[in-house]
Formats: structure tokens, C-alpha cells, sequence
């Protein structure tokens, strides 16, 4: 009997024993033992067993920080636009509705378009007014004034230059009539002569104006032109020339052909 009961006291100690082992080892299966006069067992598996839950803890307050600031640091950003809108929309309000809209800026005034100078008929074309003017102003004058020699020759180079060569014949032959030696006067009054279909006459004022001054120009080349043009009178067109480049050795035509090269053609 004594065995035995020996044997039963060993027999109880065996559980408690073999579960130490079973906590140390971290099986899920093993069983809890009751803690010992000292309570170390206690104390290091609750250590090992709140561990994890400290980790988890402290990376869930981190991570929740972290997010916080970064939502404040958002929200920071958007409240100084908040407040500009809010502003905006607050003076929107506070203006009337007039002010909302400038009106358009009024249009300069467009000066009235400048005329142009008045034209009026002279002879075949169209003059300014002003020659038209003074055409008829020396036309009252010389009525008043016949004896004016200078009125006489300017009106006369107006009809000239408008293309009035009948007015001009009568305006020259009046100035002529008061200074008779006028060479200028008289190559014009050929000119006219040859405008309106008179080259002899135009001939004739030529020749005169040659007598008055031999080395004027202007008369020996419209002396040629009229005798090779108008009169087929080449020997005499080839004449007045010849003098005339004694004159200017350089001499040439409006058309810019030299007196040299129309003589040559003539020959």
C-alpha cells in the first residue's frame, strides 16, 4: 500500500512538469500551468504575450500622426483660397450692379475726311483749282492792264501748260507785241504753232528766236524737228542740228536719244 501511494504522489507531479516545456516552446496547443510561489512563470509569458500588442499599438499611434499632419498641412494650404473666395464673393455682393460691368469706352471722334483739292476743266484736262484761279484772275487783270508784259507771258505759259495752244498763241503774240526780241517767248509761241497744226508758222517763231540768240538751244532743236518731222526736209533738220551740237556737243532729245544718233538715222 505504502508503494503505491508513492507511486500515485510521483504520478501527480508528471502534469505538472511536462507543461512547462509546452509554454516555452510557443505551441498553440499547449495548456497553462498554475503560477509558483514566485510567479516568474507568469510574469515572462504575460511579457511574451502583451509584446505584440505594444508593437502594434505604437505603429498605429505613428501612423496616425503621420496622417494627421499631412491632412493639417492640406487643410492649411486651402484656407488663405477659402478666405480669398469668401472675400471675393463678399465684395461681389457689396458692389451695386452697375460697378459689375464697365461701360464700353466711348469712341474717339473720326475728323471728316479731307477733301481733295477741288479740279475744274482747263482746256482738255482737269487743272487744280488754283491754276483755274489764276487763269482767270491774269484774264480780268490783263482786261484791266493790257500793257502788262509779264501778265501776258505767264498767262500765256499757263494756257501753255494746260494745253490751251490757241489761248497761248494769243496770250504770246500780245507779249511779243510789247517786247518783240524775246527768244523764249518766241520758241514757245512755235511750240503752240506746232500744237495746233501750223508748222511753218512754228517754223518761222523758231527761226526768229535763232536770229535773236544763236546759241539758243531749244529753238535749233525744234527748228530740226519740225523740218524732219512735219516738213520732210531732212538736209535742213540735219543743218539745225549740226549747229546745235556746236553748241552741246552732248545734246539729246526728251526721249533721251542723242542729236548724234537722230542725225545718223537721217543719213
Amino acid at each position: 500500500m505504502a508503494r503505491q501511494s508513492k507511486k500515485r504522489k510521483k504520478s501527480q507531479k508528471a502534469p505538472g512538469r511536462e507543461a512547462i516545456p509546452a509554454i516555452e516552446s510557443g505551441r498553440e496547443d499547449a495548456q497553462p500551468v498554475s503560477p509558483d510561489s514566485s510567479g516568474r512563470q507568469d510574469d515572462k509569458s504575460g511579457e511574451r504575450c502583451q509584446a505584440p500588442h505594444r508593437q502594434v499599438n505604437l505603429a498605429t499611434c505613428i501612423g496616425g500622426m503621420f496622417l494627421s499632419l499631412v491632412l493639417g498641412v492640406y487643410i492649411g494650404t486651402l484656407i488663405p483660397d477659402i478666405m480669398e473666395v469668401g472675400k471675393v464673393r463678399q465684395e461681389a455682393k457689396m458692389e451695386p450692379a452697375s460697378a459689375q460691368v464697365a461701360p464700353a469706352p466711348a469712341l474717339p471722334e473720326q475728323a471728316p475726311a479731307q477733301k481733295a483739292e477741288d479740279t475744274l476743266p482747263v482746256g482738255n484736262m482737269e487743272w487744280p483749282a488754283g491754276i483755274a484761279a489764276r487763269i482767270g484772275e491774269l484774264e480780268k487783270a490783263l482786261a484791266a492792264r493790257p500793257a502788262d508784259n509779264a501778265g501776258w507771258i505767264e498767262l500765256g505759259n499757263l494756257y501753255f501748260d494746260t494745253g490751251q495752244a490757241e489761248k497761248s498763241i494769243h496770250a504770246y503774240e500780245h507779249a511779243l507785241a510789247l517786247e518783240p526780241g524775246n527768244a523764249d517767248v518766241l520758241t514757245d509761241l512755235g511750240i503752240m504753232y506746232r500744237e495746233s497744226g501750223k508748222p511753218l508758222k512754228a517754223l518761222e517763231n523758231f527761226r526768229k528766236a535763232v536770229a535773236v540768240n544763236p546759241r539758243h538751244v531749244n529753238a535749233l532743236f525744234n527748228e530740226g524737228v519740225v523740218l524732219s518731222t512735219d516738213l520732210g526736209d531732212k538736209a535742213g533738220a540735219i543743218a539745225a542740228w549740226e549747229k546745235l551740237l556746236k553748241i552741246n556737243p552732248d545734246a539729246s532729245g526728251p526721249n533721251g536719244k542723242t542729236v548724234r544718233q537722230m542725225i545718223q538715222e537721217l543719213r
